[in-house]
């Protein structure tokens, strides 16, 4: 039950909106040190700048940043992922990448997210 109400919390707290970019966590596992962090995008996505606050993050792989190319790279509080060959992140939904994580905190957020399209 705790982790429910806790992955319920982090995705309402974790949920940024932008002109036409939206990020949130899915799939959430403290004891697996694991997330999903979900796009919801009208445009393309050229790149990203990603902050995490409430944990210490160790890496990051797969999702649709991969499929398309990104380079991603990681320091213990922020995600980085771009194409050095220009590609892009179609407009659409899914999974960006999956993070993986130690918990630090209670509650683990996306802090100062930057997208370029």
């Amino acid at each position: 039950m705790r982790n429910k109400f806790l992955t319920l919390i982090t995705a309402f707290c974790c949920s940024i909106m932008f002109a036409s970019v939206e990020l949130s966590f899915n799939n959430y596992s403290e004891s697996d040190g694991t997330a999903d962090v979900i796009y919801n995008s009208t445009v393309d996505i050229g790149g990203f700048q990603i902050g995490l606050s409430g944990a210490n993050l160790s890496g990051a792989s797969g999702g649709d940043a991969a499929s398309n190319g990104f380079t991603m790279s990681s320091s213990s509080t922020t995600l980085l992922g771009f194409s050095f060959s220009g590609a892009t992140i179609p407009a659409g939904n899914g999974v960006l990448a999956t993070i993986e994580f130690e918990s630090t905190d209670s509650q683990i957020c996306l802090d100062n997210p930057v997208i370029s399209t």
